[in-house]
C-alpha cells in the first residue's frame, strides 16, 4: 500500500531510508513499555546482567558509530547494527 509518507520517504529521502528506519525503530522502542522489554528480553539472552535499557541513534565513541547504542547507567552496554536492506560489511562483524 502505497501512503503519503512512504512517497515522501522514497523520492525525497531515499539514500536516508536506513537512518529513518532506525529512527523509527527506536522511536518505538522508547515509546512502547512491550517493545522495549520485548527487546532488552532477546538481549538478557545474549547477556543477562543487563537491566533496564534506553536507547540511542548513530552516537559516535571512539570510532565506533552504530545504529543503535543500548544505555545503561549512562554507559552503552550494547550495539545494535541494523540490516534493513544490506547485509554486513568487512569491518562488521
Amino acid at each position: 500500500m502505497k501512503t503519503v509518507f512512504s512517497h515522501i520517504i522514497q523520492r525525497r529521502l531515499s539514500n536516508e531510508k536506513e537512518n529513518i528506519a532506525t529512527d523509527a525503530l527506536a522511536f518505538i522502542i522508547q515509546s512502547s513499555e512491550e517493545a522495549r522489554n520485548g527487546v532488552v528480553k532477546v538481549l538478557k539472552g545474549i547477556e543477562p546482567d543487563l537491566t533496564d535499557l534506553w536507547f540511542k541513534t548513530r552516537q559516535s565513541e571512539d570510532n565506533v558509530r552504530p545504529d543503535l547504542w543500548g544505555i545503561e547507567d549512562g554507559e552503552p552496554r550494547v550495539l545494535i547494527e541494523n540490516k534493513f536492506w544490506a547485509g554486513l560489511t568487512e569491518n562488521q562483524p
